[in-house]
């Protein structure tokens, strides 16, 4: 930085104009400036405002101008779902829920009834059904495996009959081939000696080895000779018959079970209602209830249920 002794300003003092007006047209024209400027920005400004208003204007009027948007139209009236779309192969597993519900459920479900879902559906129970019924009774056999202890008659596991203990595939292959007819009907549904469902019988045979009583509850309604039907089917695909005692010995080369609860003539109750009852039922008789297997989850839902609860594969109906 330059020192003050040899600036060139270095001990020089300031002097004012001996002549005051000598400092105005420097004054004046710095003034003058000032003023034009400002007068050239408020006009800048002005101008800028005038074309606003004028496109405003232009735009207010084209849009009075222009016509109006349509009126909307009245709203169509909301129609029922169809009961069966015929393009949507997802709907043929209708079974496993989605949509309208009768009351009760649906035994067959109508939408099982179309071409394309017939098809799908036979492929399923002819290719795939087998596989997630043995998947589900896997599941179930490796939690008894797991349990400690041995177990006690007053031990007690509940079966449902159809698609459960006992298969109707065979008359539903039918029906799909030929067409649902009259020969299957809600209420009438008992197909004579159906084949068991072989993981089941396997699995329930095994339990009794192991010292657990067993025991059916089925939707089943025991008028018109249905109780003598089922139990005789029950027994001819390896079930046994019912036990004469309550501590009789269960066995694979003696198999018994404890009861066959079926529906009281004209009792429409819901199964989900039904059901619970009947598991309290056995309850108060003083059974604890470690295991339950349906292919509804109104078999295994509700009051009462059991410690552990199996559900196996039904993609042709589903009951409430």
């Amino acid at each position: 930085m330059t020192s003050l002794e040899t600036s060139p300003l270095a001990g020089a003092e300031w002097q004012p104009s001996a002549d005051p007006e000598d400092s105005k047209p420097s004054l004046a024209r710095r003034t003058g400036f000032q003023k034009a400027f400002i007068g050239w920005i408020c006009g800048a400004a002005f101008t800028a405002a005038l074309l606003s208003n004028v496109v405003w204007l232009i735009a207010t009027r084209d849009a009075a101008s222009a016509p109006g948007p349509p009126p909307a139209p009245a709203p169509a009236p909301v129609a029922p779902p169809p009961e069966a779309p015929a393009d949507a192969q997802y709907n043929c597993l209708y079974a496993l829920g989605g949509g309208a519900t009768p009351n009760g459920g649906s035994f067959p479900q109508q939408r099982v009834q179309l071409p394309p879902c017939t098809t799908f559906l036979k492929q399923y129970l002819t290719m795939q059904y087998d596989k997630d019924v043995d998947l589900a009774i896997a599941y179930a056999r490796a939690y008894f495996d797991g349990l400690s202890g041995v177990p006690s008659p007053s031990q007690l596991i509940v079966f449902d009959i159809d698609e459960t203990a006992l298969s109707n595939r065979a008359e539903w292959l039918y029906q799909l081939n030929t067409g649902f007819h009259s020969r299957w009907e809600r209420g009438s549904q008992v197909v004579p000696q159906a084949p068991p469902l072989n993981a089941t019988r396997h699995l329930y045979l095994d339990l009794l080895d192991r010292g657990f009583s067993t025991s059916f509850i089925t939707g089943r309604s025991e008028g018109g000779g249905a109780r003598e039907a089922t139990a005789s089917n029950l027994e001819a695909a390896g079930y046994g018959r019912p036990c004469y005692a309550r501590d009789q010995r269960r066995s694979s080369s003696s198999p018994c079970y404890v009861k066959l609860d079926m529906r009281a003539a004209g009792d429409s109750r819901l199964a989900s209602i039904y059901k619970p009852e009947r598991r309290q039922m056995l309850q108060d008789e003083g059974y604890e209830l470690v295991g339950a297997f349906g292919d509804q989850w109104s078999d295994l839902a509700g009051l009462a249920p059991a410690i552990a609860s199996f559900k196996l594969p039904n993609p042709m109906y589903y009951i409430l």
